[in-house]
């Protein structure tokens, strides 16, 4: 698949060559590509690229199936966003060059979450397993809308 080639590549340059100390993994509200992944699978027909990029999170899927019983539309579009970045950093990890800078130190990952209709901005803090609103716009309460178990 040349879109995953040209992902990998770009990711390589900026770790190794231009010696990138943080690389973010930003998700944002109503996600197409989020909500087709979390839909019915017979409107994927036809779009096969488009299929195989959203197998790359099918874990996020399987969580939001778990996680999402009984709770809301909006709820659950946002914890598949949300576990989206979560799993997108996962898979940035398996690069061994982005595992070897980040173990030496010289490479942080950030996951951040955009809410476009307010424009706040979340990052996921690891020590607590949430994301937690670090840009606010005034426009919205302050809250935490996920904690990972």
């Amino acid at each position: 698949m040349s879109g995953m080639l040209e992902i990998s590549s770009a990711i390589e340059f900026a770790v190794l060559k231009l010696k990138v100390t943080d690389i973010i993994v930003c998700g944002h509200s109503n996600c197409g590509a989020l909500q087709a992944l979390c839909g019915d699978e017979r409107e994927l027909e036809g779009m096969p690229h488009l299929r195989d990029w959203l197998n790359i999170a099918s874990s996020v899927k399987e969580t939001v199936a778990k996680v999402c019983s009984g709770f809301g539309t909006e709820y659950c579009r946002r914890i598949a966003e949300e576990e989206n970045i979560l799993a997108q950093l996962k898979n940035i990890q398996t690069y061994p060059f982005v595992a070897r800078t980040l173990n030496e130190g010289r490479l942080y990952l950030h996951g951040w979450y955009y809410k476009i209709e307010t424009g706040d901005v979340s990052a996921y803090n690891p020590n607590e397993e949430m994301f937690e609103v670090i840009v606010y716009s005034g426009t919205t309460t302050k809250q935490t809308i996920y904690r990972k178990d």
